[in-house]
C-alpha cells in the first residue's frame, strides 16, 4: 500500500494549534481564563502596595500587591516568586499561601475569570531597594491602620481581607520568634525590651557615617542586633555587608555601653559594642550615595562632618568623644 506524503502546510495546520494550547494551558476551557498569584509583602509592619498603570487594559490605576499569571509547566510556589522579582526587583520567599479565590474581573470591555493564588511572603535581603516595572506608577508601604484609608479604595476587598489575615499571621509569627532561643540577644515583654547590638565608628576624610532610624529625627551607628552565638565582631561585619554592602575590617573595641532609655512607649535596656572600623581601599564617599535612599529597613545612611557632629543628635550622645577621637581610652559606660 503507498502512503501519500502529507504536504508540510497540512501538518502545520495540525501542529501549531496544540503548542498554542500548550503555551496557553492556565486559558484552557474558558475565555479569559488564567491561574495567577499574588505576593503579600509584609516587613517591619509594613505591606507593600504597587499602583497599577493607567494604561494597563486590566484593573488600571488599581492599589494592588504585586501579581501575574502563572506560566505553562510553572508552579505557584515558583510563579509568585518570579512576579515578585519581575515587578519589584525584590528577591523573596515564601512563608505560607494566604487563599485560593476564584472571581471575575474587567479586560477592557470584556470579562476576564482568575484563579487566583495569594502568597505570603518575605524579603530575604534587608538591604534591597524597590524598583518597580512599567506596568506600575508607584509604590508604598502602609501599615495595618493606614491601610483602611480611602486612598486605597480601589483595592479589591477581598485582597484586603486577606492582607488584614496576612498582618495577624505576622504578628503572631514575630511574637512566637521574640521569644524564641534565637532572638535571645533581642527580648521583649510587655513593655519591656532587652537589645544588644553592635556598631562601627566609620570615619573618612573628617566625616562620620551615622544611620537615620526610619521616622526618626536622631541618628545611630551603623550595626545591628548581634544573633545567637555570634561574635561581636563578625556580627558587625555581617550587618555592614547587609546594609551597606561594605566588605570591612573590625578594629579595636572602642567602648560599651549599657544605655536604658523610653523609645517608642517601651522602656529598652540596650547593650552596645562599639568598634573602630576601617574601609579598605575606598576614597570616595559619594560611592555609597545609593545608601542614602531608604532600604526595606527605612533607614538612611550620611556621610556627617566633624564640624556639625556637636550639632547632630546622635544615640547614645556619650558617644560622640569616641567617634570624633577626643577619647582614645577604653571605657565601659552604664548610663541611666
Amino acid at each position: 500500500m503507498k502512503i501519500k506524503k502529507l504536504p508540510r502546510f497540512f501538518l502545520l495546520t495540525l501542529i501549531f494549534p496544540a503548542i498554542l494550547s500548550a503555551s496557553k494551558i492556565t486559558e484552557v476551557g474558558v475565555k479569559n481564563f488564567r491561574n495567577s498569584v499574588e505576593s503579600v509583602i509584609i516587613h517591619n509592619n509594613r505591606v507593600l502596595l504597587v499602583k497599577r498603570s493607567a494604561h494597563c487594559k486590566v484593573a488600571p490605576n488599581v492599589w494592588n500587591v504585586p501579581a501575574g499569571k502563572v506560566k505553562y509547566l510553572e508552579s505557584t510556589h515558583d510563579a509568585v516568586i518570579r512576579e515578585t522579582s519581575e515587578e519589584t526587583t525584590l528577591e523573596v520567599s515564601v512563608v505560607k499561601l494566604l487563599a485560593e479565590t476564584a472571581f471575575t474581573i474587567k479586560s477592557g470591555d470584556q470579562d476576564a475569570y482568575r484563579n487566583m493564588f495569594t502568597y505570603l511572603v518575605e524579603v530575604k535581603y534587608p538591604d534591597q531597594v524597590v524598583q518597580i516595572d512599567e506596568e506600575h506608577s508607584e509604590y508604598v508601604w502602609v501599615n495595618r491602620e493606614e491601610l483602611s484609608s480611602s486612598e486605597y479604595d480601589s483595592m479589591l476587598p477581598r485582597l484586603k481581607e486577606t492582607i488584614l489575615d496576612a498582618f495577624e499571621y505576622s504578628k503572631k509569627k514575630t511574637l512566637n520568634e521574640d521569644i524564641s532561643l534565637k532572638h535571645v540577644t533581642h527580648f521583649k515583654q510587655s513593655q519591656n525590651e532587652l537589645k544588644i547590638r553592635v556598631a562601627g565608628v566609620l570615619k573618612h576624610d573628617n566625616q562620620l557615617l551615622m544611620c537615620k532610624p526610619c521616622g526618626c529625627n536622631f541618628f545611630i551607628l551603623p550595626g545591628g542586633k548581634i544573633k545567637l552565638f555570634e561574635d561581636s565582631k563578625s556580627a558587625l561585619k555581617r550587618e555592614l555587608l547587609e546594609e551597606l554592602g561594605l566588605e570591612v575590617e573590625v578594629g579595636d573595641l572602642v567602648t560599651v555601653i549599657e544605655d536604658f532609655y523610653e523609645f517608642d512607649h517601651r522602656m529598652v535596656h540596650e547593650i552596645g559594642f562599639y568598634y573602630d572600623v576601617k574601609l579598605p581601599g575606598f576614597t570616595d564617599p559619594s560611592l555609597l550615595t545609593r545608601q542614602t535612599n531608604s532600604n526595606l529597613d527605612g533607614e538612611e545612611f550620611q556621610w556627617i562632618p566633624f564640624e556639625v557632629l556637636t550639632k547632630s543628635e546622635l544615640r547614645p550622645r556619650y558617644l560622640l568623644e569616641f567617634a570624633i577621637g577626643k577619647s582614645s581610652t577604653f571605657k565601659n559606660l552604664i548610663k541611666k
